[in-house]
């Protein structure tokens, strides 16, 4: 069973990665490159969909679409 991981984790995770000062960064970017960066997280384990959108902000079906 893969362990889900908690808001809080993915928020580190993702400021870490994408080297945003606060998540709230990520709203200044094109939809193009959310995309590009949702994608990138296509193999990462405990991260779902729906709480991508939650933290993000960003459309379920846009997060759906990138991680095709």
């Amino acid at each position: 069973m893969i362990e889900s991981l908690t808001d809080r984790q993915v928020i580190e995770y993702l400021m870490e990665i994408w080297k945003l000062k606060n998540i709230n960064d990520l709203m200044d970017f094109s939809t193009s490159k959310k995309i590009e960066y949702i994608a990138k997280l296509k193999e990462t384990k405990g991260i779902s969909m729906l709480q991508l959108s939650r933290i993000t902000g960003i459309n379920r079906k846009i997060i759906k679409k990138a991680l095709k």
